[in-house]
């Protein structure tokens, strides 16, 4: 008599569409007699992909009964309460999971990937993502105010050291001295003494900048989700 063993492991309790692919969901075999075999579509280990595979065991359910083929399919699974991913893979022809952290959440199998953003009002637009440290933040912005601006004071919460900017995609840093930045030019920010205390990292960053065209002076403040690196 074969015996199987079957553990089952708490899934997600968050919102996601249901998968049409569910856990050990019994398949027509497609192996040969008395062939097992285990079958990763996810070809090995990767926690940001909700991966399946298929197992096969030739053998009877009850003693008596005719043997034959029986399939599963098999998903990766979520642990609700630790944020852990159970990610399932193939050795041979049998079925193992290694159980994997997820520093940003788990959800629909697969550990999430954390965004970052940076977001400001029109007018000053965020050409990429900041590079952050534990001590320094640089964002680069593009000027499409419509008319030059001067660039007078920049601020963060979290961050006390001397602020540089750089206008241009290669001019160097220099302090903030109400540097002129032309109507659709990248400037370069780099906020230094920063006190990081988590990661990922929240924070605004408040520009202040004035339109030589009017002579009125404004501030601009972004919002950044970033990562230490």
């Amino acid at each position: 008599m074969l015996i199987l063993s079957i553990v089952i492991i708490a899934g997600c309790t968050r919102s996601y569409a249901p998968s049409t692919n569910n856990n050990n969901n019994p398949i027509e075999p497609t192996q040969s007699e008395n062939e097992n075999s285990c079958k990763d579509y996810e070809n090995g280990v990767d926690q940001y992909v909700n991966g399946e595979l298929t197992v096969c065991m030739y053998g009877a359910e009850e003693p008596g009964d005719e043997p034959g083929m029986m399939c599963a399919r098999h998903n990766d699974l979520c642990d609700q309460d630790s944020d852990e991913l159970y990610e399932k893979y193939c050795e041979g022809d049998e079925m193992k999971f290694e159980v994997i952290p997820c520093k940003y959440g788990c959800e629909n199998g697969a550990c999430l990937q954390f965004i970052e953003r940076c977001q400001f009002p029109a007018g000053t637009d965020c050409v990429d993502k900041a590079t952050t440290t534990s001590d320094s933040m640089e964002i680069a912005l593009r000027n499409n105010i419509g008319f030059t601006i001067e660039i007078s004071h920049v601020n963060d919460e979290y961050c006390s050291g001397f602020t540089l900017v750089a206008v241009g995609t290669s001019d160097p840093y220099e302090q903030i001295n109400n540097q002129e930045v032309p109507n659709n030019e990248i400037y370069r920010i780099k906020l230094q003494g920063c006190e990081f205390d988590a990661d990922p990292i929240f924070n605004n960053v408040e520009v202040t900048y004035k339109n030589t065209a009017t002579g009125l002076s404004h501030i601009a403040i972004g919002e950044i989700e970033s990562i230490i690196t």
